[in-house]
């Protein structure tokens, strides 16, 4: 089991590095009040940390969050499918909307990350704990980034290139137009 304040160093450590920003404390307690639970403190430092920046894999934002588990129970309902997902529980990612990571609010500060499929309408423990789930996360997170970094790079020293060339073909073309200026003014003198 990771220890807690090193998923908490793990996630502010992230969030400068790649200038990521999160949701404030009114709006992690407007969760809070809308959906009528109590957060972890690990999930409100995650969201504070990142909240608004993540944007890919699947994570499910403010203000989104508020009523999606229960929009998911209606969706459900009609396509006559059981939904299995506590009415304390969270939703923290999902894959094409069918596939759902979430926790349940229950008090617990490190619960359990439960798996739920709804198409099959099952729930399945990940065997990991919130500490874990978000120290995975940001190691993948981590590799995501700097794999986009060394890209924004690569794209930087392209576009470096090819002004440096423009450049160097006005320049050039700068030149032959002084030397046939030259050439013009010399043959009429």
């Amino acid at each position: 089991m990771i220890h807690t304040e090193t998923i908490l160093r793990k996630i502010a450590k992230f969030a400068v590095k790649y200038s990521c920003y999160g949701i404030s404390n009114e709006k992690l307690n407007e969760i809070e009040c809308k959906e009528n639970i109590l957060l972890p403190e690990k999930y409100r430092v995650f969201q504070s940390y990142l909240g608004k920046s993540l944007e890919i894999d699947g994570f499910i934002q403010y203000p989104d969050i508020i009523g999606y588990r229960d929009e998911l129970q209606k969706e459900a309902e009609q396509d006559g499918v059981d939904f299995d997902i506590p009415k304390n529980a969270i939703l923290l990612r999902t894959f094409d909307g069918i596939e759902f990571w979430y926790i349940v609010c229950d008090g617990n500060q490190n619960p359990d990350v439960t798996y739920y499929n709804l198409d099959e309408g099952v729930s399945s423990s990940t065997k990991t704990d919130l500490d874990s789930y978000y120290s995975d996360i940001i190691e993948k997170l981590s590799k995501y980034y700097e794999r986009l970094m060394i890209y924004s790079k690569l794209r930087k020293y392209e576009i470096t290139l090819t002004l440096s060339m423009v450049i160097r073909k006005i320049y050039h073309a700068q030149l032959i137009s002084l030397e046939k200026t030259f050439t013009y003014t010399k043959t009429l003198n």
